[in-house]
This record gives structure tokens, sequence and C-alpha cells, in this order.
């Protein structure tokens, strides 16, 4: 039988505060008005779409759609021009040793 959860419209996802972390799993990038765009599924299985930031799509890009992910605003970075930086954490399985 299945096990149905209701998906909500998207929310925006837009820190403000140094430390601000986001967690969920990775959606499939879209094409979006300024590139690829990303979206996480949260764990009230909400769909939340991420900043269409260079730095943070460089950093999502490497990590395939479906995996757990954490993001953790860091503030912002850079003299003159400054720019919104994040730190980007995956979930990896943990492995039994076999003895």
């Amino acid at each position: 039988m299945a096990n149905w959860n209701k998906v909500e419209t998207n929310d925006y996802w837009d820190p403000k505060e140094k430390g601000d972390e986001i967690i969920g799993e990775l959606q499939p990038a879209q094409q979006g008005k300024f590139g690829s765009q990303y979206s996480i599924l949260d764990g009230e299985q909400k769909l939340i779409t991420l900043p269409s930031l260079v730095v943070l799509r460089t950093k999502l890009k490497a990590i395939n759609a479906g995996t757990r992910v954490k993001i953790v605003f860091l503030g912002f970075k850079g003299e003159g021009r400054k720019y919104k930086d994040f730190e980007v954490y995956q979930d990896t399985p943990k492995v039994e040793r076999i003895q």
C-alpha cells in the first residue's frame, strides 16, 4: 500500500544571518532564469527553492539528486563586491566493517 505525503508549493530559502541552515533531499536541477535552479524537499515534505547563486550552484552540482544535504550560510565574503558564501554537506551512508 502506498504511503502518500503531500508536497506543498515552493517556498524560497533566503538566509539572512550567518549560521542559518537548511536540511533536506536535493532535487534534480531545473533550468531557471539565472541558470540551474536547485531545490530541496525538507523533512515536512515541503519543496524549498534555493538561491540561484554561483557559489551555491557550483557546490551542489557535484551532488546527486536524492542525496540528503545540509547547507549553512557563512555570511558575506569578499572585498568590494560582496557575495553570499555557503558550506554544503552531504549525508553519506555509514559503512560497516566486516570482521
